[in-house]
């Protein structure tokens, strides 16, 4: 443990430059390029820790066998290409999704910021667990830009990519529609309501079984594991998850300062968090089918400007205080302690 918040303090350390005078956040490019390298390392060399390493080494043995079509063709071009090794694929693999995020995030207002909140709240699920839908991530934060700019070709193509990868991603669809929409503290309010009401009254009566039916019916593998993890072991509604989302939800309201939000990381974001409550109760589809939305909380914050007050200041830091600490919570949660990597094995 003291090995990750030791990497923790040097990105905090290293990261940012405070001026009094106007209240910049400055980073430095070659560190910041320093430390994506070394977390595209630590992924790629990584070995037999988090849940799903083991899963996926069984899926590149069957070639990407139950899988979606894009993460087989890649298991297929490394084994055709470069080497039938899954240590291999795993190095290339991290390859693709670590450095296309730090691409993104190298584009931002706060760089060095974005990178320190990757690592904090999603680098472990997306780079050592949920790898697929990690890497679909990537294609989903370059697809927003093109949907702000009412661009549907590319903007249907990533989103395309990303499926290839993590079906899941085929939510963002909507993204379209809403992502240049403004939304008032009132209206966020009553729709966070709505959606708690409906998920009290009227889920299980109506959504459970209306997916019991199509899954049936329609045959596809998708809805027969929404219906199975729905049909799945339950848990409490009020979770860390959800305070977590709440709590990264008013507190980009405060530091946003105005009524009226045009932020499209914004409008991702509060999908995701309508999503997690549609679904919250069971774990597992809460939190996965909220990944992708809820990773749009990095450049929330690092592409916002900040304004020359020391209380946006530290409002940041706090951003960044809790980050590291849910960072704690996550890798004490798993057995990503002790890191092992195969070079010393």
């Amino acid at each position: 443990m003291s090995f990750y918040l030791s990497i923790a303090a040097v990105f905090f350390l290293c990261s940012f430059s405070f001026y009094e005078k106007n209240c910049r956040i400055v980073a430095n490019p070659i560190s910041f390029w320093l430390f994506a390298l070394f977390l595209f390392l630590l992924a790629g060399f990584r070995y037999g820790i988090e849940t799903d390493y083991w899963s996926y080494k069984n899926i590149f043995v069957l070639n990407g066998e139950g899988v979606e079509k894009g993460f087989a063709w890649l298991i297929t071009v490394v084994k055709t290409y470069i080497a039938d090794d899954f240590n291999v694929f795993v190095f290339f693999f991290a390859l693709l999704s670590v450095l296309s995020k730090a691409l993104f995030f190298s584009k931002l207002k706060n760089p060095f910021l974005a990178l320190f909140l990757y690592f904090s709240l999603l680098y472990v699920m997306a780079e050592w667990n949920t790898i697929r839908q990690g890497f679909a991530i990537s294609f989903l934060f370059f697809s927003l830009k093109y949907a702000r700019e009412r661009k549907i070709v590319p903007f249907g193509i990533l989103i395309a990519f990303a499926s290839l990868l993590h079906i899941s991603s085929l939510l963002f669809i909507p993204m379209y529609f809403i992502c240049n929409k403004r939304f008032s503290v009132k209206q966020i309010m009553q729709i966070v309501f709505a959606f708690l009401l409906f998920k009290i009254i009227f889920f299980d009566f109506i959504v459970v079984k209306l997916l019991a039916f199509l899954s049936q019916r329609v045959g596809n593998l998708f809805l027969q594991r929404l219906f199975i993890y729905l049909r799945g072991e339950k848990s409490s509604l009020i979770t860390v998850g959800l305070i977590r989302r709440l709590f990264f939800l008013v507190l980009f309201i405060l530091l946003h300062g105005r009524n009226k939000i045009f932020n499209m990381y914004f409008n991702a974001y509060l999908v995701g968090f309508f999503i997690y409550i549609f679904f919250m109760g069971n774990s597992v589809l809460s939190a996965r089918l909220s990944m992708s939305f809820e990773a749009m909380m990095i450049p929330l914050f690092a592409d916002l400007k900040i304004k020359g007050r020391w209380k946006n200041m530290y409002c940041v830091l706090f951003v960044c205080a809790i980050s590291v600490a849910l960072f704690y919570v996550s890798v004490s949660g798993g057995n990503a302690v002790p890191y092992r990597s195969y070079l010393f094995l």
